[in-house]
């Protein structure tokens, strides 16, 4: 599938996932995006942690490997918070927010990391908290339930304690990086968010970017009956209103996004 019809440079998609995250969370969404024409990247964030500097790095980094210009980013729940640091900094050819978590809601306190980091207690308090796996997983996919097949390999992959090590870690650098002041952007914007998410609440994530929304600078779409696990729940509909949006804004001609 060719989501860069008419234009002949090479399309660059890169998939930043949510967290507790890993970039295959979004292979089902964004693989079949690759074509002679359009590229994919998912990169999986390191799991013992990152500064923001290193994450935006690595983004830069496959940007520069491909040679392709502008990037697409698509960033899911945690990931469209770092998909917005790279916008605040660097031209993007195009952005999607997917069931956006921009505003850490539950805020965690850094001397939390400091005990999960301890070789005894950390241990310990991981434990625990991935004891919680299965309250995190409905919450995920509330309304609804997921596949068989996806809950067995989430739940497995969610019980381990160093996911949610990283996890904790992530979660305070995103407080201490609270989103910059955003211009209205003018080049392509899509946000796609389920109207039943119980994992971000859209009044509150919304704050950062409702300039874009007042200024008609950001395509909306919200999937009725749908939580916060779109790539999972809702894979082939959210392709193709990515893919849609997408060739729209190829045949505009809108140029990069850039708050410079």
């Amino acid at each position: 599938m060719d989501a860069s019809e008419g234009d002949a440079a090479v399309t660059l998609w890169i998939g930043l996932h949510g967290n507790p995250g890993r970039g295959r969370d979004l292979e089902a969404l964004l693989a079949p995006l690759r074509s002679d024409r359009s590229a994919v990247e998912l990169p999986t964030r390191p799991v013992g942690g990152a500064s923001l500097r290193l994450l935006l790095g690595e983004i830069e980094r496959l940007v520069a490997e491909h040679d392709a210009g502008a990037p697409v980013l698509v960033g899911y729940s945690w990931g469209a918070w770092l998909a917005l640091q790279y916008v605040a900094q660097r031209p993007v050819a195009g952005l999607v927010l997917v069931s956006p978590y921009l505003v850490v809601e539950r805020p965690g306190a850094p001397p939390v990391v400091w005990l999960l980091r301890a070789p005894v207690l950390g241990r310990l308090l991981l434990r625990r908290v991935a004891r919680g796996a299965q309250r995190y997983l409905e919450q995920e996919f509330a309304p609804g339930t997921p596949p068989p097949g996806v809950r067995a390999q989430r739940l497995a992959w969610l019980s381990e304690p160093t996911v949610w090590r990283g996890a904790a870690i992530y979660k305070v650098l995103q407080q201490r990086h609270p989103l910059p002041p955003l211009a209205r952007r003018r080049a392509p914007s899509l946000v796609v968010r389920g109207a039943c998410d119980a994992v971000a609440d859209w009044q509150r994530q919304r704050a950062p970017i409702v300039a874009w929304i007042e200024a008609g600078s950001l395509s909306e779409q919200v999937i009725e009956q749908a939580g916060h696990a779109l790539p999972w729940t809702h894979n082939d509909s959210l392709r193709a209103a990515i893919v849609s949006w997408w060739r729209t804004a190829a045949t505009t001609g809108a140029g990069p996004v850039s708050d410079r």
